[in-house]
């Protein structure tokens, strides 16, 4: 998730009118509440009339409320102020408190994105984003409140070591998520994505079930069918083996299965 710094306070001098900016907290994140404090004060010998604090609030900063120090100063909009006289000597100041927008992050995980990628287009409420194990990535977990407060994009996620690294998720947007565990890939769905429908399916399981002995022509390719399911999923595993397997080159992938195996 990003994070907003401001290290230094602000300090501006304009004849004798000083002007001191300052932030209750140096780093702020998404969703976040602070406040900062604007003290003005006058070191000269002569008054100063019609004095106007202007505070341009970033895009990504949500005003809440102005808090000024005396009545004598007055609001004239959330980021405009106004006092008549300013008196040699006399110090005022006006506390801002204000919101980090949860899109703040979101943006820039958008933009870190399109920088690796410039060809993707990201559509509000038409775009899916697919982060896959993201056991390596925890910040993404802690991402998804604001994705789901932002509610410009959908967000699926995926990892296959989550429950290993959850002590460095910072928050878990409990309340914002909803978890499926999913299973493995069976027989029958490797068959679905390899063209198969139903009655080929419920063939071959009535024939198991009547214990009927396959033809020779089914058993061969049921056989083959097999041995390529427990090769890609059971000994092959990850998705690096799909596309060679969409190649066809099932030995490959065994092939390098086995020298990974032994370079444990």
């Amino acid at each position: 998730d990003e994070e907003i710094s401001d290290d230094e306070d602000v300090v501006i001098v304009a004849s004798d009118v000083y002007l001191v900016k300052s932030v209750s907290k140096n780093t702020l994140r998404p969703n976040e509440e602070f406040s900062y404090t604007i003290t003005f004060g006058n070191n000269g010998d002569a008054s100063v009339s019609d004095v106007v604090i202007s505070d341009l609030t970033p895009d990504h900063i949500t005003f809440l409320e102005a808090i000024p120090s005396s009545d004598r100063i007055n609001i004239i909009s959330n980021n405009e102020f106004r006092i008549d006289t300013l008196n040699p000597n006399e110090e005022f100041s006006i506390t801002i408190n204000a919101r980090v927008n949860s899109n703040a992050s979101i943006d820039e995980i958008i933009k870190n994105i399109s920088l690796l990628d410039p060809s993707k287009r990201f559509i509000p409420g038409k775009t899916l984003l697919f982060f896959d194990e993201m056991q390596d990535f925890p910040n993404i977990s802690t991402a998804l409140k604001f994705f789901c407060i932002d509610g410009r994009f959908d967000v699926i996620c995926s990892g296959s070591m989550l429950g290993l690294n959850y002590k460095q998720i910072e928050s878990n947007s409990v309340g914002y998520k909803i978890d499926w565990e999913m299973t493995s890939m069976d027989f029958e769905e490797f068959l679905w994505a390899k063209g198969y429908g139903e009655d080929f399916i419920c063939d071959m399981l009535d024939h198991m079930k009547k214990m009927v002995p396959f033809g020779e022509v089914q058993r061969s390719v049921y056989s083959a069918l097999f041995m390529d399911f427990c090769i890609l999923f059971f000994w092959g595993g990850g998705c690096g083996c799909a596309p060679v397997y969409r190649e066809g080159n099932i030995r490959r992938i065994s092939g390098n299965a086995a020298l990974a195996y032994r370079g444990l």
